[in-house]
């Protein structure tokens, strides 16, 4: 039966029902109007925390709420000024461990001091016992909200957002404070336009700064899976490197609309960011430059020795990239937030760079409008085309190679299209790997090539990659002719073990021979090769070789070869 005006009157003036002004905090037990403000008052519930006072504040408003605790709007009665209270819930208060993670953000945001973290203001407790932090209200969006909304970001103001991201990495990593769960939802931009990173509930410190060791964190999975690096998806120590290859995926996703990597579940998602390379962002957006390609690639790198050192590395990387970058992409981010801005793509004529980036004059490419890649259509979505490419462009590269134990090959026939064919690859039950033979990227496949030798030998070490074919930008031709083929080498105790990739197939097997040492991965890419080998005023014909392979155990290096001539180079890119 419906409620009427008199029982709903009853219920309003039940006995301990409370009604907040969201403004001041001011509390009534009867509906209406406060009469400081003229704004109409909210139901407090059953949360006794709305209009109470804690500390020199009083409760406002519920804001946010999380996984260990509630986010609460307060304003100091006197002077006015707003901040956040984040109150740790019951459950997790009764879990020492939790209070300790909670008192070490508080610790470590008070250590960091720095304009891009968010400000820790007062530390207490409620008399239950639930701990509170007073911190800075922030009034803007979270930069997972401007994703979201808009899609793929201007690259100019992505860049600004990110180098401010990283000027307060910076400042946490010089204090040995690594924050471990870096994300979208953890990256917030001020109406002023201001940068600020929250959340360092599970940062990592240093045991004389209240944190708990590395022996007890060793093993356990502490982050957020899209976003964690390779280190910490398999449960090892993290360092400072683990935050910038968050950083990495974070601009990543906020330049092309989507992560690096997705997956049906959280192992397949695991196991790419140990295993799989990311898509190139090219790809997936055209006017992406190559110089800001070529940073987002090397920090995702997979080894942290390979990603950027520090945060002001990664920064100065940014910089340099800045200069290929139109200037009219440059949007303050103050802009995004008030979504002010009309073209996501950065399109329309915004301001100019911010002091210490350059711009270069760099043709603006549509998204689209790349050779290969389907035209937009009218009041299509940037955010749809994004996904759209995504698939084509996962297709491209793969995602997760597995190999069956013993020698296998999958055999498969080619159909003419005007599009580049990608093959799928069965390797027993669900597992495969999708190719492009005609644009095969092998020195980016070595990861995958390296999990399917370590399917029959989990001891297989890389010693030497060999391809032969017809070289270009994008990798390898195997469609041309009939001798193109990668050969990824590897040793192992008890011999030497051959992955061979094909226009046929993919194929694991023993070797009688395997050159001598070991190789990391590739650091330089097909292009980059290629472009060395211009430099010195040469080109490759159709019928190329390259190898990666060490010299007398000496640092990496390539040599490739065509028409009789030879050029080497050493893995340094």
């Amino acid at each position: 039966m419906a409620a009427t005006v008199d029982d709903l009157v009853r219920l309003c003036n039940a006995p301990g029902r409370m009604f907040v002004c969201p403004e001041c905090g001011h509390r009534q037990q009867a509906p209406g109007f406060c009469t400081e403000d003229g704004v109409s008052l909210a139901d407090a519930g059953d949360d006794v925390l709305l209009g109470s006072t804690l500390g020199s504040y009083r409760v406002t408003a519920l804001i946010g709420r999380g996984g260990m605790g509630l986010v609460y709007r307060a304003v100091h009665p006197t002077i006015g000024s707003r901040v956040a209270v984040k109150v740790l819930t019951r459950e997790c208060a009764a879990d020492r461990t939790l209070v300790e993670r909670f008192f070490a953000e508080a610790r470590a945001v008070n250590l960091i001091r720095h304009d891009n973290i968010v400000s820790v203001l007062d530390l207490a407790s409620l008399p239950d016992g639930r701990p509170f932090i007073v911190m800075e209200l922030l009034e803007g969006r979270p930069l997972s909200t401007l994703i979201e909304r808009s899609g793929p970001l201007p690259l100019g103001a992505a860049i600004t957002i990110v180098s401010e991201l990283l000027d307060g990495l910076s400042a946490a990593h010089d204090k040995g404070i690594v924050h471990r769960d870096l994300k979208p939802d953890n990256v917030y931009i001020t109406r002023s336009g201001r940068v600020k990173v929250v959340d360092f509930g599970i940062a990592k410190l240093r045991p004389e700064q209240g944190g708990v060791s590395d022996a007890t964190r060793t093993g356990s999975l502490m982050g957020t899976p899209f976003y964690m690096s390779p280190e910490q998806a398999v449960g090892a120590p993290v360092d400072a490197r683990s935050d910038l290859y968050a950083v990495g995926v974070i601009l990543f996703e906020m330049v092309t609309g989507q992560r690096p990597f997705s997956a049906r579940n959280l192992y397949e998602l695991l196991k790419a960011h140990v295993e799989a390379m990311p898509l190139a962002p090219r790809v997936l957006r055209a006017d992406i430059p190559e110089q800001l390609e070529t940073v987002l690639l090397h920090a995702l790198q997979k080894d942290p020795g390979y990603r950027y050192q520090s945060a002001r590395d990664f920064k100065a990387g940014l910089l340099q990239a800045s200069a290929a970058v139109p200037p009219g992409s440059f949007v303050p981010p103050a802009t995004l937030v008030d979504g002010a801005a009309t073209s996501a793509l950065g399109s329309a004529p915004y301001a100019t760079p911010p002091p210490g980036f350059t711009s270069g004059a760099v043709a603006h490419t549509p998204l689209g409008s790349r050779p290969g890649l389907p035209t937009p259509q009218a009041g299509e979505a940037p955010t749809r085309r994004a996904g759209r490419f995504g698939y084509f462009a996962v297709a491209t590269c793969g995602v997760v190679v597995l190999a069956t134990l013993g020698s296998c090959v999958t055999c498969f026939g080619l159909t003419l299209s005007h599009e580049p064919r990608t093959v799928d690859v069965q390797l027993g039950g669900t597992d495969r790997v999708t190719i492009t033979p005609s644009n095969f990227e092998f020195t980016t496949f070595t990861g995958h090539a390296e999990s399917a030798a370590q399917k029959q030998d989990s001891s297989a070490r890389l010693s030497s990659i060999r391809a032969t074919g017809r070289l270009h930008d994008r990798g390898i031709d195997l469609t041309h002719g009939g001798v193109a083929r990668v050969v990824y080498g590897f040793r192992t105790p008890s011999g030497c073990l051959d992955v061979e990739v094909t226009q046929a197939g993919l194929t694991t097997r023993r070797s009688d021979q395997c050159s001598p040492g070991t190789v990391g991965q590739p650091r330089c890419t097909v292009r980059q090769l290629l472009q060395r080998v211009e430099q010195r005023g040469g080109s490759l014909g159709n019928d190329a070789s390259a190898a990666l392979t060490t010299r007398d155990q000496g640092p990496a290096s390539w040599t490739l070869q065509s028409g009789g001539r030879e050029y080497a180079f050493d893995d340094d890119c």
